[in-house]
């Protein structure tokens, strides 16, 4: 059991290693917003810390709102909305997709048009719907709203180049047949630096033990 243990503590390690590899610098608490025109204000679900590259989900939900006193419903980080920062520590060219926006648990199509990027202040400030400026999505026929559910994804311009890197082109090989040594040595060194940190990781547990 505790070799088990051991094991799996060290596959964990290595696993939080590749996990913390698509993070970027810098960070934001971003949070669903919905300002109505009833005398309720503008209603905030709980924010989610965006950190890195990934798909993130924030709603608000518990509410009584009526389709006609909704004035703006966006997602927006929450210490520019409370005024204590003028921009967004995010990577200024942070792309954002809008994945779904549910109100009441069904899908609201969208229309394009709206904020996929950080805007000219610097701030991640993503509006669908605005009674004063363009409609990206209507809620005519809704009624009661009880609760609102947006998910969107963030990727860095890192991880956007390498999504789209080009394949690297090799020249064909002119050499004899018997020499295979240029051809097997890439492979050799990519699954070696793949092992690298798992090898360390069960060495250092093996070294604890030991002690």
């Amino acid at each position: 059991m505790k070799k088990f243990l051991s094991i799996l503590a060290a596959v964990i390690m290595v696993l939080s290693l590749s996990v913390s590899a698509f993070a970027f610098d810098g960070e934001a608490n971003i949070t669903l917003f919905v300002m109505t025109t009833d005398g309720s204000g503008t209603l905030s679900g709980e924010p989610v810390t965006v950190n890195a590259d990934g798909t993130y989900t924030v709603n608000l939900t518990d509410v009584s709102i009526d389709e006609f006193s909704v004035a703006t419903i966006y997602i927006k980080d929450a210490a520019v909305e409370a005024q204590e920062a003028t921009s967004s520590n995010l990577p200024a060219d942070l792309q954002i997709v809008t994945k779904e926006l549910k109100i009441n648990g069904n899908p609201v199509e969208l229309t394009e048009g709206y904020a996929t990027t950080l805007n000219s202040a610097g701030v991640f400030d993503v509006c669908w719907y605005n009674i004063w400026a363009t409609h990206y999505c209507s809620i005519e026929g809704i009624g009661e709203i009880t609760e609102i559910e947006a998910t969107f994804e963030v990727i860095s311009s890192d991880s956007a180049a390498e999504e789209t890197a080009p394949e690297a082109t090799v020249d064909p090989v002119t050499e004899p047949e018997t020499d295979t040594d240029t051809t097997e040595a890439p492979a050799k060194t990519g699954i070696a630096l793949a092992v690298l940190p798992m090898v360390i990781a069960v060495a250092a547990v093996a070294v604890s033990k030991k002690r």
